[in-house]
């Protein structure tokens, strides 16, 4: 992913943090990851093939809904919040 698309992101959308990260769902792998901060600090990754860092994320992936929440549902367009799942009044997705 191009930075300048990420500190583009970061600056027009209050956030924390805006990131890209490509996943192997087949495999329970991550592929790349790139992040930048509020601030503008770049952190990226590429992990190695066996790296064992990555277990707990997998391990909970299909648990957390709002991360796995377009996979579940082919939702690919929808801006979420973790409310959206997770607490506030009314039915949530998580219950839907």
């Amino acid at each position: 992913m191009p930075w300048a698309l990420l500190d583009g992101l970061v600056r027009l959308v209050p956030c924390d943090d805006v990131g890209f990260h490509e996943l192997d769902l087949i495999e329970h792998r991550s592929l790349i990851g790139q992040d930048v901060d509020a601030r503008g600090e770049r952190s990226s990754y590429l992990p190695e093939r066996d790296d064992d860092s990555q277990r707990p994320f997998w391990l909970h992936y299909w648990r957390f809904l709002p991360a796995c929440y377009p996979q579940r549902t082919g939702d690919l367009t929808s801006v979420l919040l973790w409310s959206d799942f997770y607490m506030g009044s009314g039915v949530s997705r998580a219950m839907a």
